[in-house]
């Protein structure tokens, strides 16, 4: 009586469970990496001192798709492992480098637009 439709409905259900897994696993719908808002990226570069998402990730000694990963992540976990690299010895060190390198590049760029005026 129901049980035959019962039947029918759960095995369509798994065929269609099984179609969907094998879809993501060949087409890998989801990015490698979150996308942030540039709003979002300059505030959490901001939180490292630091005006890039690129250059906060060079402070924390992270790639930058591994950064943006920990950064966006909402496990607890993840963010510790990302404050615990951003506050090593390492890190005041490289803050100071993206500091000089960004001085040197605006006093490059203000350089060249005095000589251009």
């Amino acid at each position: 009586s129901y049980v035959r439709p019962q039947r029918m409905i759960c095995i369509i259900a798994l065929a269609a469970w099984f179609a969907y897994i094998v879809y993501v696993r060949r087409a890998s719908p989801w990015p490698e990496t979150p996308v942030l808002l540039p709003e979002d990226e300059r505030k959490i570069a901001r939180m490292y001192g630091v005006g890039s998402i690129e250059d906060a990730a060079y402070v924390s000694g992270k790639s930058v798709p591994a950064f943006r990963r920990l950064s966006s992540s909402s496990s607890v976990l993840d963010q510790r492992a990302l404050l615990d690299a951003a506050f090593t010895g390492g890190a005041a060190e490289r803050v100071m480098e993206v500091a000089r390198r960004r001085s040197s590049i605006e006093s490059t760029r203000n350089s060249e637009l005095s000589t251009s005026e």
